[in-house]
């Protein structure tokens, strides 16, 4: 079976690259059973810690990282793709990105909170095709 799906749906997955990072560290403890804005809960700090493998060269930083927990963690590259169209009921909090030694990789990534999640795809609102 194969849905029709035209350019006003935007659908990606984790991927396994070489030399790709990995989030080996996100305290998000903070989240668990919030509903709403993140504003006045978010660290000014938020960080997570990426594992970038040994002996693999130089790692590269995939636009979506790989995180527990299902938590969307884009690159400023995608946050502006996804900004840029308006997608409504979303909010972006910039996460530091460090090695395990603590040291800071390249610019922040954010991490994307959906203030409304759908359960599904609502095939007949979305006028998609089978």
């Amino acid at each position: 079976m194969t849905l029709n799906l035209d350019d006003r749906y935007l659908l990606w997955q984790p991927m396994e690259i070489k030399r790709a990072c990995h989030v080996s560290r996100f305290d998000d403890a903070f989240l668990k059973g919030t509903s709403g804005s993140l504003a006045a809960l978010w660290p000014a700090q938020a960080f997570c810690v990426l594992d970038a493998g040994r002996g693999l060269g130089r790692p590269v930083f995939p636009d979506s990282l790989s995180a527990q927990a299902r938590r969307l963690l884009v690159s400023p590259r995608l946050k502006a793709f996804l900004a840029a169209a308006a997608l409504p009921d979303m909010e972006y909090w910039p996460v530091k990105i460090i090695d395990p030694t603590g040291r800071v990789l390249g610019e922040p990534y954010f991490y994307v909170h959906f203030l409304n999640t759908p359960d599904c795809l609502d095939l007949a609102a979305s006028g998609a095709t089978r």
